[in-house]
């Protein structure tokens, strides 16, 4: 999901296949889209789970804690 992609669908959308790999100085590549995880796009936040062989599986929807976004870079 690089920059000019769609918008993000009101219900919630998933990582597409071909664009989901993330970058981190300190993690490694991230897969987005793992086997037995996946990480699921909505309007205001990431939900679901993401693998690094460098730190192991992430999790984006912890209790209490969420990975929140406006969407606009705040």
């Amino acid at each position: 999901m690089g920059g000019g992609s769609a918008p993000v669908p009101p219900g919630g959308g998933v990582i597409d296949a071909n664009n989901r790999f993330a970058y981190g100085e300190l993690s490694g590549w991230l897969d987005m889209k793992p086997t037995g995880g996946g990480v699921y796009v909505y309007n205001n936040r990431l939900d679901g789970f993401a693998y690094g062989e460098l730190v192991g599986w992430m999790r984006f929807s912890g209790s209490g804690y969420k990975v929140v976004t406006t969407w606009r870079g705040q």
